[in-house]
């Protein structure tokens, strides 16, 4: 599996002190095909969801 380009990428971001996570998945390509590896892709989206776009005190609408 190519990964090259993956890590010349977080070590760019690193490099920059950009918070960041290089996650590989073994015997995965381009496409998640193992459920377990797709759950924790999904639970990694919705935690950086969670800490970069989610507001403190969200405004409601009435």
């Amino acid at each position: 599996m190519p990964t090259a380009g993956a890590e010349q990428m977080y070590q760019a971001l690193r490099s920059l002190g950009v918070d960041t996570q290089l996650i590989l998945y073994p015997g995965q390509a381009h496409g998640i095909t193992m459920p377990s590896y797709a759950r924790d892709r999904l639970a990694r989206y919705v935690a950086w969801f969670d800490k970069y776009l989610k507001t403190a005190a969200s405004p409601r609408l009435n």
